[in-house]
């Protein structure tokens, strides 16, 4: 079995307390945003997250728990509450398990618009490293 934990985040259902966590710096970014479309930002990203959890309850061999419910020395997947997995991500674990090792490292695959010059040098920087891995990192391995 694998174990999905999701990081304890902001109720986004709830506006006051979403405001009252929110960092000042991002509160303009949110206004904007607020006076930009007809979702406030709070509900939208209170639907992105029951959309992800969706998506996690739809993934095979795996269970959705808090971090402090999961038993010793299982394989646990941390996420953000708006990840997404493919549903065989536990399937997929399951058959490459190996018990002499500590974790497991993935490359995320994710879109991504670039915001400004520097932010696009940075994702071609990014993406050219990746490249040069092969595309895969090596499995975290137990100390000799």
């Amino acid at each position: 079995m694998i174990y999905i934990c999701i990081r304890q985040t902001t109720n986004w259902a709830n506006e006051a307390e979403f405001w009252s966590q929110l960092p000042s710096q991002f509160r303009p970014t949110i206004e904007v945003w607020n006076r930009s479309f007809n979702i406030p930002y709070h509900l939208f990203r209170y639907r992105v997250r029951e959309i992800a959890r969706i998506n996690i309850a739809a993934v095979q061999n795996a269970v959705c728990l808090d971090w402090k419910d999961v038993p010793d020395g299982e394989l646990v997947l941390p996420v953000d509450d708006d990840d997404w997995f493919a549903g065989h991500v536990g399937s997929a674990f399951e058959k490459m398990r190996d018990d002499r090792l500590l974790g497991y490292r993935w490359h995320s695959v994710f879109l991504e618009v670039p915001l400004h010059l520097g932010h696009r040098l940075y994702l071609l920087k990014r993406n050219c490293f990746a490249l040069r891995r092969n595309g895969s990192a090596p499995p975290i391995t137990t100390p000799s």
